[in-house]
């Protein structure tokens, strides 16, 4: 009976000294970069951001020009026969240009929206991994506690084995 709580104790100190040992080990395998990388990286992002909507600013400006243009092509017309029909087809062509430039400008727009909720997202999951690497710290510090505690449980023992004839 007395040999039952003996191996019930020592399984029990096995199963705690291969947690604390795992948990070590997983606590040393954390990159504590990982935070300010993905930091920088919602920083990129944010600017990439800033950049598109410079972009979209500037294709906008190119769709008024091109629709100025358009609109002096149409008054230059009239008396000059093959030139004003070339100038027709030009004309067409840009209005079919100008059309896929504003296709292009609403998809523009679009795209630096999901970019900015990206970016949105990144940053929380930046903060999520920040604090899953607090919760490991704490983790580590208490397997720790739970190692000393097991040495201060069993120094009672050590007694008894001196004064038992093992």
């Amino acid at each position: 009976m007395e040999a039952d709580k003996y191996g019930l104790g020592l399984s029990g100190f096995y199963l705690i000294y291969h947690v604390t040992k795992d948990m070590h080990s997983m606590s040393q395998s954390f990159d504590p970069a990982m935070e300010s990388n993905m930091a920088q990286m919602a920083r990129n992002i944010n600017e990439l951001s800033k950049n598109i909507s410079v972009m979209t600013g500037q294709i906008h400006m190119l769709v008024q020009n091109i629709q100025n243009m358009d609109q002096n092509i149409a008054k230059m017309g009239g008396d000059i026969g093959d030139i004003s029909l070339s100038l027709h087809k030009v004309n067409d062509n840009m209005d079919l240009l100008t059309a896929d430039i504003n296709d292009m400008l609403g998809d523009t727009g679009t795209m630096a929206k999901n970019i900015t909720t990206m970016n949105q997202a990144i940053e929380r999951v930046t903060l999520d991994i920040g604090q899953m690497n607090q919760s490991m710290r704490a983790m580590t510090v208490t397997t720790g506690l739970m190692g000393r505690d097991m040495r201060q449980m069993n120094k009672p023992m050590r007694v008894m084995n001196t004064v038992m004839p093992w």
